[in-house]
């Protein structure tokens, strides 16, 4: 700028126009003006290429589940010669069903082996006095003796029934000994059954001089008769 300066000055003087020289080195660089005002957007430019495919992202939540699709076709039935598959494990009981029909009555099993005797049970209580045993056999007839002074001796006790058996003892006469005897029961009551009042003893003494009946007394309420004899005589 000096030497332009300069050139001036002596054109104005009117002296003789010099010899441009060579050009200076640059002098250094001036402060660096404020930005002009931005110039309108121009046109978009051609798209670039593909940038390189980003890292995968991590897994997202599970999703909720979809609903059920329809059943597909049945397939074909397999060949049933193939072989058996595997025995599954047993599957959870099942509520018991309801009693069946009761079948027939079998037939009946051998009969088992006799089992051991047990102990013996408690005495029960007595029973009562069972009825009276058919009369015995007839004895045979001994042999002949001989019979004098016999003499037949009666007796009788009447009552209303029930306590203890009624007894009577026919005793016979010094000198003489019993050779048979028996019974007879009566009633004038027109409740009076035979079967209700029970002979107990219809035999001979012990020492042979006299006879012994008895009778047991029911719970009645009419009054009884009990007849005894004894036939007595001098026996040899």
């Amino acid at each position: 700028m000096l030497i332009i300066a300069l050139a001036m000055i002596a054109t104005a003087c009117g002296s003789p126009k010099p010899v441009e020289g060579s050009a200076g080195d640059t002098g250094p660089q001036g402060i660096q003006g404020d930005p002009g005002p931005a110039g309108p957007q121009g046109e978009t430019g051609p798209q670039g290429e593909l940038g390189l495919a980003g890292l995968a992202g991590g897994t997202g939540p599970q999703g909720g589940v979809g609903a059920q699709g329809e059943p597909g076709p049945e397939g074909a039935a397999g060949d049933p010669g193939g072989p058996r598959g595997e025995r599954g494990e047993q599957g959870v009981q099942g509520p018991p069903g309801p009693t069946g029909a009761q079948g027939p009555l079998g037939p009946v099993g051998v009969e088992g082996p006799r089992g051991n005797v047990g102990p013996q049970g408690i005495v029960g209580p007595q029973g009562g006095e069972g009825q009276r045993g058919p009369e015995g056999i007839q004895g045979q007839v001994g042999p002949t003796g001989r019979v004098a002074g016999w003499v037949r001796i009666t007796d009788s006790q009447t009552g209303v029934g029930g306590g203890d058996p009624r007894t009577l003892d026919l005793i016979c006469p010094e000198g003489t000994k019993v050779i048979s005897g028996g019974y007879s029961i009566t009633s004038e009551s027109f409740q009076y059954l035979p079967e209700q009042i029970i002979p107990v003893e219809n035999l001979p003494l012990v020492n042979g001089h006299g006879w012994r009946v008895s009778a047991s007394r029911p719970p009645v309420t009419y009054p009884w008769a009990l007849n005894g004899f004894a036939i007595c005589a001098e026996v040899e």
